[in-house]
């Protein structure tokens, strides 16, 4: 992760301040900067415990790991054959020849929000949506037509 420009300033800026703060306290004697020094502390403890807080809470919204969220946009395409969009796709198999039961694990059923979008294009195959996919037997493939879409002269 790249860190932009102004965390760098403060960087350095806190930086600046931490080491005019040891400065101080050093020139204080050993009295005074005790009692500074529990002062600061109790600062920093606050700060500290603010920023855990704000981390937390920003986690919770951010969350990197799984997520029930699918969403498959296919814009302005041309597509000759099939063009498959889902959530959990299991046991797809050629025309033919059934599909083996192993082929993937089953998942158990959870709410999710899946949507599936198509802007625009051209499609001459079938067209499959959706957010639980199984036991698809695909048609065979069809040749092209004479001097159709996808053919050259």
């Amino acid at each position: 992760m790249r860190i932009g420009k102004p965390w760098w300033i403060v960087g350095l800026v806190a930086g600046l301040i931490v080491l005019a703060v040891a400065v101080a306290l050093a020139r204080a004697g050993l009295e005074d900067a005790d009692r500074w020094s529990s002062v600061i502390s109790l600062f920093l403890g606050i700060a500290g415990l603010a920023l855990s807080v704000y981390s937390t809470v920003k986690a919770r919204g951010d969350s990197s790991g799984p997520t029930n969220k699918v969403h498959n946009t296919v814009s302005n395409a041309s597509v000759e054959g099939l063009a498959l969009l889902g959530r959990d796709v299991r046991r797809v198999g050629p025309s033919g020849r059934p599909a083996s039961a192993d082929a993937a694990p089953h998942r158990e059923q959870e709410p999710s929000e899946v949507r599936n979008q198509v802007q625009g294009g051209t499609f001459h195959g079938p067209l499959i949506m959706g957010r639980d996919i199984e036991d698809v037997t695909l048609p065979p493939a069809s040749p092209p037509e004479p001097n159709g879409p996808g053919t050259t002269k």
